[in-house]
């Protein structure tokens, strides 16, 4: 707002301070960009795995193809819960998940032994 005010003439430079005060006052809130949350540490000596799918995420049957996602889910107190998903590619359901305010290894295994539970075995399927 102080920046837009002092790009046109005609009227007293103002203190982004007092533009502050006025706009508290008048209950009007600027636009604040939302601060990136980190969520991942790339390490770039760990291996990368071929991709045995080739991007067609379709199965001619149930077991056959999973794939599985981490969601961050920002909470009131201002830190974020991890939301780890395992969706069957067949009937696109989801068929395990876990929720947990970390992002370890175990928070995907949990979601991994949930799915298990579901379908009874996950032997021979793909998770991508």
């Amino acid at each position: 707002m102080t920046a837009e005010l002092k790009d046109h003439a005609g009227h007293d430079p103002v203190n982004h301070k007092r533009v502050a005060r006025v706009m508290r006052e008048l209950k009007l809130f600027g636009y604040a960009k939302k601060r990136k949350v980190t969520t991942t540490v790339s390490d770039q000596k760990k291996p990368v795995f071929s991709d045995l799918v080739g991007r067609k995420f379709t199965a001619d049957k149930p077991n056959q193809l999973y794939v599985g996602d981490i969601t961050y889910l920002p909470i009131q107190d201002g830190s974020n819960m991890y939301l780890a998903t395992v969706i069957d590619c067949h009937s696109r359901r989801v068929v395990g998940f876990s929720i947990a305010d970390h992002m370890r290894t175990s928070l995907v295994q949990d979601a991994l032994l949930m799915a298990k539970g579901q379908r009874g075995s996950l032997k021979g399927a793909i998770f991508h």
